[in-house]
């Protein structure tokens, strides 16, 4: 009766081991119970995003590097087709942006496709992305032909969104960036500095 006491011990702890985990898998899978299990995501440095997430900063030489997952690829290889993506302004963000292309006032938020803006290397399961630098680069690649205003030093956190959509259309999630600001200059004002 002993050997049996202790195989019931251990098939019960065996039981609650197995809810654990398919409790932990999905709440990993539906983003800490906030939205339906996700069959399609994505892994920025390391991170699983299964909805959406941002404050990453791009530039030229510090691209954003973007793993593609199908959770059950590995079972299901119809599920491991492509992807598709877009670049958009976020319109989420706090205020903005407005330029100017050949004396006209343009907004940001008024586009809707800013990919020409940016070097994109796509493959089956992943993409590397980075800007043609600054904005006023971006600005000009959307609109090679026309005179672009200046828009050095312009611009806020989370001002653009990377839309990745799965092969199927059903799923999509957003990962919004922003541009490094570069400084141009400081100018020290004698008078206030105190020693």
């Amino acid at each position: 009766m002993k050997k049996s006491n202790a195989g019931r011990i251990v098939s019960y702890i065996l039981i609650v081991m197995v809810i654990v985990v398919a409790i932990g898998v999905c709440a990993h899978f539906t983003d800490g119970f906030e939205s339906e299990f996700k069959t399609f995501y994505a892994t920025v440095n390391g991170k699983d995003v299964m909805n959406l997430s941002g404050g990453y900063v791009l530039t030229p030489e510090s691209p954003m590097s973007v793993d593609v997952k199908y959770t059950f690829g590995a079972f299901n290889k119809e599920e491991t087709k492509d992807f598709s993506y877009n670049i958009v302004p976020n319109k989420n963000a706090e205020g903005n942006l407005e330029f100017v292309v050949d004396g006209e006032t343009h907004y940001l938020s008024d586009e809707t496709n800013l990919a020409e803006g940016f070097v994109v290397e796509k493959t089956e399961k992943s993409l590397k992305l980075m800007p043609k630098g600054g904005l006023t680069d971006i600005l000009k690649a959307l609109y090679p032909d026309s005179e672009i205003s200046d828009c050095t030093g312009k611009g806020y956190p989370d001002m653009f969104t990377l839309i990745l959509t799965s092969y199927d259309g059903k799923s999509n999630v957003n990962l919004h960036f922003g541009l490094s600001i570069s400084v141009s200059g400081v100018t020290l004002d004698k008078a206030v500095i105190e020693l």
